[in-house]
């Protein structure tokens, strides 16, 4: 919104050429874009990460068969 405020106002009190706006959003969507995928990455390499220890500890929990998977509430 910042950004959004500073240009408006560089372009209400002077004049500001195509190539400038270009390279402000050629600078904009190449910065966002690799947080983005920096982002991607982080959250898959995470969520792999915790799968697969999900997996492992299902393999190797030991079943309660009394378990009817309702919680019971004790008063």
């Amino acid at each position: 919104m910042i950004v959004f405020i500073i240009g408006t106002i560089l372009n209400l009190t002077r004049t500001i050429g195509n190539e400038a706006w270009m390279g402000f959003w050629k600078a904009y969507v190449s910065i966002y874009l690799g947080v983005s995928i920096v982002v991607i990455v982080w959250f898959s390499v995470g969520g792999f990460i915790n799968l697969r220890d999900m997996i492992r500890r299902l393999k190797t929990m030991t079943r309660d068969h009394s378990d009817s998977g309702f919680v019971e509430r004790k008063i």
